[in-house]
């Protein structure tokens, strides 16, 4: 199955939906509706901000302003709203707020979801759910390439809490409550559209340093590997979970470009990129971490994504540079 037979697909399963879209003003959340509005479909956008309007969109866009930790918010949501499909993607997702802050933590990536399964359990829908996880909670993994057989052994209290949320979903989809998949995402970089997204994802703040001129920091030698994966390449991959969650039975399924860089790979990228197209000259500099840096700042990463590639005919598109480059040239 080619990219052509694909985008039929994603255009032939949503049609005419309702879909919900949990952290709509976030990275993934905004770039998933830019695509989705090119579709007859509507779409919910459950944000805790204001949204700013969307243009020419063929899709027809409600807005929700609301907080997922509160109880009754999905109640009077499923009350009102017959839900085809939800992208959740709302989520706290920094590591060292995780461990500065556990039970908001628990409260905003697992007691959330929590509510949220039981609405939909006690509903008169059944709505297909696609959830954002972390390669991260792998842990630190001692091989390279890895895929969906290797143990768990999360080692941040935020990957413990997102490998948990992954088990209640297994859980629900087993009781037949909901059809269900979770997504494994590894450092994420791509198309910035708002303020709000300007510094989410590390390769996009690079960029944004480097086209100020300031030079880049990396921690030790920087030799750890790392899989970065495109946005647009993100969006098709949950765009096409949503069409096989009937088959994926609550199962975690790993993204990955398929290619081997190194952050100093990464940085060199960013180095060149800058100064071909914006003529800008930058440094790269090693220095010591500070005090207190997690050790999974220190992991080795590539994904083995062949189970979902088998499951959905996906496959990335963009290698490191030419994300990189699309970028770059989107921000100039």
């Amino acid at each position: 199955m080619n990219t052509q037979d694909n985008q039929h697909r994603i255009q032939n399963n949503y049609y005419g939906k309702k879909i919900l879209i949990t952290g709509a003003s976030g990275f993934i959340g905004s770039n998933l509706v830019a695509y989705l509005k090119q579709i007859d479909c509507q779409i919910i956008r459950l944000s805790r901000h204001s949204l700013p309007p969307l243009p020419n969109s063929l899709a027809t866009i409600h807005d929700i302003k609301g907080d997922i930790n509160d109880k009754t918010f999905w109640h009077t949501l499923f009350k009102e709203h017959t839900i085809d499909f939800i992208f959740h993607l709302a989520a706290q997702t920094n590591a060292y707020s995780a461990a500065q802050h556990p039970l908001e933590d628990l409260q905003t990536n697992i007691t959330s979801l929590l509510s949220l399964l039981e609405e939909i359990r006690h509903s008169n829908t059944q709505p297909d759910l696609i959830f954002a996880s972390t390669a991260t909670a792998f842990g630190l993994t001692p091989s390279q390439p890895i895929n969906e057989t290797h143990a768990d052994h999360p080692i941040t209290i935020y990957d413990i809490n997102k490998q948990t949320a992954e088990q209640y979903l297994h859980f629900y989809t087993s009781q037949h409550w909901l059809n269900a998949c979770s997504l494994r995402l590894p450092n994420i970089y791509g198309s910035i559209n708002s303020s709000k997204t300007q510094g989410r994802g590390l390769i996009n703040n690079l960029i944004l340093q480097a086209l100020k001129g300031h030079d880049l920091t990396i921690y030790n030698d920087g030799h750890y590997l790392r899989d970065f994966l495109y946005i647009d390449d993100v969006i098709h991959a949950f765009l096409l979970a949503g069409c096989y969650t009937k088959k994926a039975q609550g199962e975690f399924f790993l993204l990955g470009s398929g290619q081997t860089y190194t952050l100093n790979d990464a940085f060199e990228f960013i180095k060149q990129i800058t100064k071909e197209e914006a003529g800008i000259s930058i440094n790269i500099k090693h220095i010591s971490p500070p005090e207190g840096a997690s050790a999974i700042e220190f992991r080795h990463y590539l994904a083995n994504y062949q189970k979902f590639k088998s499951l959905t005919h996906w496959t990335p598109k963009y290698t490191l540079h030419e994300g990189l480059t699309k970028l770059v040239k989107q921000l100039l």
